[in-house]
């Protein structure tokens, strides 16, 4: 289970990749790139499908980044998760969030074994 001081800790990252960012205001992708914006957290794009969302240049994939955020938030279908969970550990990010739903049993095993701080919804 994740507490709120593990949020807090997690928040206080520099600057976070969200991946699984949608053009579509509706889709919680964008909800959740919308609000982390909002609040004042440097959020970065990255979205396969999309060159820019909210004003912002949209990148295709961790790689393409121009240098590594310090945290990622993965919001995309679980058929992506493991090769975004691959792309943060080969990038060397400490911090991950892996959204509910967007979990794979290969990428928690990744993510537990290999990522410093990684919160997993529902995941004791």
């Amino acid at each position: 289970m994740v507490t709120a001081k593990q949020i807090e800790q997690f928040l206080a990252q520099p600057d976070f990749a969200v991946v699984g960012v949608s053009r579509n205001p509706k889709q919680f992708g964008h909800i959740v790139y919308k609000k982390l914006k909002e609040n004042g957290l440097k959020v970065i794009p990255v979205n396969p499908n999309a060159t820019e969302i909210m004003g912002d240049v949209c990148y295709p994939n961790l790689k393409s980044l121009p240098q590594p955020p310090a945290a990622v938030i993965v919001l995309t279908p679980s058929k992506f998760t493991d090769s975004i969970v691959n792309e943060t550990v080969s990038a060397g990010i400490k911090h991950l969030w892996i959204q509910q739903t967007s979990q794979t049993p290969a990428a928690l095993e990744m993510a537990k074994k290999i990522i410093l701080m990684s919160f997993l919804s529902n995941v004791s």
